[in-house]
């Protein structure tokens, strides 16, 4: 019996009295266990039961998908040389993303303008530099264009005198060039940012140094307007002399004048300046706030109410470095909020905008790792996240996708002398772990992990998909990556899951290769006589070929003793000998090493008795005078050798020891040959 509550009302289904009267399926309205793979209190009776009592209710392996589905691409990298950065993102009508950012793709250090187009699934689809010999290139916005083509806007140097201009290139929708336009005011112009305007025409904002000796103090904004094919409309140079002033941002507001998120100088220090214009380009308001140590404003949004949020970074005394400071505007430009957000390094804000919900997703760098917080309305912070460097060392640009994740662009970690581009596709929550939490509830755990990895595996999360396909204990998940691992020469990799497969023949496969690859390398150092290198090359080898089911050929095994034998591991060089088929050299090394042996053990006072009686219990008796011969030849060149060296008393001594060792050698020898006669 189900009890459903209406308002204060207790009503008791028809369906369930008649269960009460026959004894059957009974559950009380608090009792909330539940078959799995339903919601809790949800009859026995089965599904068709459950569906006509609870309408606009789903089964928790539903719910379960559908947190999978919400789920972003992930991480998605690019490299074509020695550094990219992906600066600006837009997202196109069809739903996929068009970056733009700049290449270094060699070490002639040139800078290429780089564009690239994803799908919605992050694939890429096609990507094109701009640049050249003379000139370098660097994009820094992106606009989509009225057309459904985009703009890219940033900064052409010329590496013949060193200036510099704002360049605005248009694209179509396939990424095809349409026409360029560059702007210049003085000898140095940097472009940050591009809007498109309610005409269909651009809006670009940066900084302008004159030319000339004694300008290098000066910079100021340098804004242009331009109608929809780029012809200039007008610009306007805002700041004074030896004032630094930096438009880093610019948006049009929603009465058709602009807002520029940059900093102004005072007292020789940044400020976090928030700037009004008109539709002509005529400041209306300027709005400038002050940290002890500096701030500035990078980034800037219009609310759904009218007002902005722009955010950037503070730096304070007694801090270690910047810190990110937000703020609320009305749409006068009055400060209704502020926040300020940092920890142990320095903290940046690259990025603002407002989400669907109303609150504001903050983007930046925390050191040198992505950072993502979310603010309410009021700009208190309701969650965050933070990126490895590996992921992205710093958040350029922020969206939001139609299914509520959101899209950064930056660059990610490599090398300390290498940064790959990259696009990350991610949700604030850990969608993820919801729907393991749901499938759990499902009575699915293990399939419900089968699908978390397969999802991992698609977004290129191979390390997350190994950890959900040995949570599901599918063990052809597994095998499935083990494949893509030895497919790109991931062998170590490959290895691991396939011996968690039980996959022998791959994991034989592996180890040959292994063995091989160690092999060519012991060759190699073999033949620069190279010899301890080469031996620890061949041992691994070797142990890669016994668990791939192979031996080596006797020509490695000479090789392989005669390492050993130049590196004087004789005990090993014997063994190696013997492999190699090679008896009789085996043999002579064995007596060799018994006869120094024996030289040695007198030499530290063993008796000759406890030193031959080892002998004469493990070889046979002609093997053994063989062995003391050998002896008595070492002991004689020792003696003669410690004299050559140095003839001092002490090298006497020496030989004088040696000699007795010889002597005592000698009767043993004549000893025996008398009892055997």
């Amino acid at each position: 019996m189900k009890l459903q509550k209406r308002g204060k009302k207790i009503i008791l289904t028809a369906a369930g009295i008649l269960f009460a009267v026959l004894g059957l399926g009974y559950k009380s309205s608090h009792n909330n266990t539940a078959p799995a793979g339903m919601a809790p209190g949800v009859s026995e009776a089965g599904n068709t039961h459950y569906e006509k009592l609870v309408k606009n209710k789903k089964t928790y392996e539903q719910l379960g998908d559908e947190y999978l589905q919400k789920i972003g691409f992930g991480k998605r990298s690019f490299d074509r040389g020695d550094e990219e950065s992906a600066q600006a993102i837009m997202m196109t009508e069809d739903g996929g993303y068009v970056a733009a950012g700049y290449t270094k793709p060699d070490a002639k250090n040139r800078d290429l303008c780089w564009i690239i187009r994803i799908d919605q699934s992050g694939n890429k689809q096609w990507e094109k530099t701009l640049g050249g010999k003379k000139k370098d290139y660097r994009a820094s916005a992106i606009t989509a264009a009225a057309d459904g083509g985009f703009a890219i806007a940033g900064t052409v140097r010329s590496k013949t005198d060193g200036s510099s201009s704002y360049f605005l290139i248009k694209f179509d929708s396939s990424g095809k060039k349409q026409w360029e336009k560059t702007f210049s005011e003085g000898q140095n112009n940097t472009a940050y940012s591009i809007d498109r305007t309610g005409d269909g025409g651009y809006i670009i904002a940066g900084l302008t140094q004159p030319a000339g000796k004694g300008h290098n103090s000066t910079v100021n904004m340098y804004i242009v307007k331009t109608d929809e094919s780029g012809g200039m409309q007008w610009d306007t140079k805002i700041g004074k002399e030896s004032r630094k002033d930096f438009a880093y941002m610019v948006i049009q507001a929603g009465d058709g004048g602009y807002v520029i998120a940059g900093s102004r100088e005072k007292n020789g220090k940044k400020t976090f300046c928030l700037l009004k214009l008109d539709q002509a380009g005529v400041p209306q308001w300027d709005k400038r706030f002050e940290g002890k140590r500096g701030a500035a404003a990078k980034a800037v949004m219009q609310r759904k109410d009218g007002g902005f949020v722009a955010a950037g970074y503070i730096q304070n005394y007694g801090s270690s470095g910047k810190n990110i400071w937000v703020m609320g505007f009305d749409a006068s430009g009055n400060r209704e909020w502020e926040s300020q957000f940092g920890g142990q390094y320095d903290q940046e804000a690259g990025a603002v905008i407002q989400e669907k919900a109303g609150g504001f997703i903050v983007a930046g760098n925390d050191g040198n790792k992505a950072w993502i917080i979310e603010l309410n309305q009021e700009g208190k912070e309701e969650g965050e996240r933070v990126f490895d460097k590996t992921e992205c060392t710093g958040a350029n640009a922020i969206l939001e996708t139609p299914s509520r994740s959101y899209i950064i662009c930056g660059d990610c970690f490599v090398t300390y002398k290498n940064t790959d581009g990259c696009i990350v596709n991610f949700n604030l929550e850990n969608f993820y772990e919801k729907a393991a939490e749901y499938y759990k509830k499902a009575g699915k755990e293990k399939l419900g992990y089968t699908k978390i990895a397969e999802l991992y595996l698609k977004n290129k999360n191979i390390k997350k998909a190994v950890e959900y396909y040995k949570k599901a204990e599918d063990h052809q998940g597994l095998k499935k990556i083990a494949d893509i691992y030895f497919s790109k020469k991931k062998y170590s990799d490959a290895v691991k899951l396939y011996k968690a497969t039980n996959d022998v023949d791959m994991v034989k496969q592996c180890y040959k290769i292994f063995g091989d690859k160690y092999k060519a390398l012991a060759d190699k150092d073999f033949m620069k006589k190279s010899y301890k290198r080469c031996i620890e090359n061949y041992e691994y080898a070797l142990k890669c070929y016994k668990k791939a089911g192979i031996d080596y050929t006797k020509k490695t095994y000479a090789r392989f003793a005669l390492a050993y034998e130049k590196e004087n591991e004789i005990v090993k060089a014997i063994s190696a000998y013997k492999e190699a088929g090679n008896l009789k050299k085996a043999r002579q090394l064995q007596i060799d090493n018994d006869a120094d042996r024996i030289v040695k053990r007198m030499y530290l006072g063993k008796s000759l008795q406890d030193v031959i009686g080892f002998y004469e219990n493990h070889r046979d008796d002609d093997l053994l005078i063989i062995i003391v011969k050998a002896a008595k030849k070492n002991a004689l060149d020792s003696a003669e050798t410690a004299v050559l060296i140095q003839n001092t008393k002490e090298t006497r001594r020496i030989a004088q020891r040696y000699t007795q060792i010889a002597n005592k050698l000698d009767l043993y020898l004549k000893k025996h040959a008398r009892n055997k006669r």
